[in-house]
């Protein structure tokens, strides 16, 4: 089966070369882990056996020249 797609799809744009390269603006992210309250009731215990890896995963996948 064969699904049309636009033309400007199936090919890159062309690049600028005429533009000169700059330097790497030094870049900071600042990761908040938002509390909420918990429901007892709810998972008894599971959110302090299995806390979120989210923000360790995403310190981890910033890259370097980047300050966390």
């Amino acid at each position: 089966m064969h699904h049309w797609r636009p033309d400007a799809m199936l090919h890159p744009p062309a690049l600028d070369h005429s533009a000169s390269a700059r330097p790497v603006r030094p870049r900071s992210a600042l990761l908040l882990n938002p509390f909420y309250p918990k429901d007892p009731h709810a998972s008894f215990g599971k959110h302090v056996l299995t806390p979120s890896l989210a923000l360790t995963s995403f310190a981890a996948t910033t890259p370097e020249h980047w300050d966390v």
